[in-house]
């Protein structure tokens, strides 16, 4: 959860000289979030429900719609080592 503590100041990053509507979610959220549809397989309107009940745990956290997460998603280039974490 340590993309919470740089949340603002990556979202200013990304969206200095950007036209048109402003990022809302960082690409670290994005990530994570990609993690979690790749790990639990969950569809996407699954993967926005799951990830909706975090706030109860971190109230700072503001999740995205299933929409946002799939066009953000489709667009990530993530390769997941899972050959190493099986070893462990």
């Amino acid at each position: 959860m340590e993309f919470l503590d740089s949340w603002d100041k990556e979202l200013k990053k990304m969206n200095q000289g950007k036209r048109g509507r402003p990022f809302e979610y960082p690409e670290i959220f994005v990530q994570f979030s990609a993690l979690w549809y790749t790990f639990f397989h969950l569809p996407y309107r699954q993967l926005e429900g799951a990830l909706r009940k975090l706030p109860s745990f971190i109230p700072e956290l503001k999740v995205a719609d299933y929409t946002t997460l799939w066009h953000r998603i489709t667009k990530l280039a993530i390769e997941v080592p899972i050959q190493r974490l099986m070893r462990k």
